[in-house]
């Protein structure tokens, strides 16, 4: 399936801006959606915690798991397995929930994601394509 890159709008102290050709997934819950940014680098998928609960886990009671960034800043967070759809695709994989996590999206990282689907990026023309094995 091709997805459009998505333009994310940005404000910080230097002023507003945009954010262009982002890979974001939709990700259809039962009762909600959210918006998943495509990060190759992260090792595992993350969603912040009040997200989880929206799920009706609870959070704190998942697998404990440090998640560790570029900023190399240790992340406490918990497992849960979820279920969701991509359009009409569903998938379950592993997600690290944080109350720590501020990002207003979520991560879709190489665990269990990328197992998934074959991912192509075509940058220059701005959108990617999600290819199940």
């Amino acid at each position: 399936m091709r997805i459009p890159y998505t333009l994310l709008p940005s404000d910080t102290p230097l002023g507003k801006s945009f954010i262009s050709k982002v890979p974001m997934a939709l990700l259809e819950f039962s009762d909600f959606y959210l918006y998943c940014l495509i990060d190759t680098g992260a090792v595992i998928s993350m969603m912040p915690g009040e997200f989880g609960e929206s799920l009706g886990l609870e959070v704190n009671r998942g697998e404990p798991f440090v998640v560790s960034g570029i900023d190399s800043i240790a992340v406490p967070s918990y497992i849960h397995e979820v279920e969701f759809n991509i359009n009409d695709i569903h998938c379950k994989i592993e997600v690290a929930f944080s109350y720590e996590f501020k990002f207003p999206y979520g991560l879709l990282g190489r665990k269990d994601f990328f197992d998934l689907f074959k991912l192509h990026f075509y940058q220059k023309y701005s959108y990617f394509e999600l290819e199940i094995y």
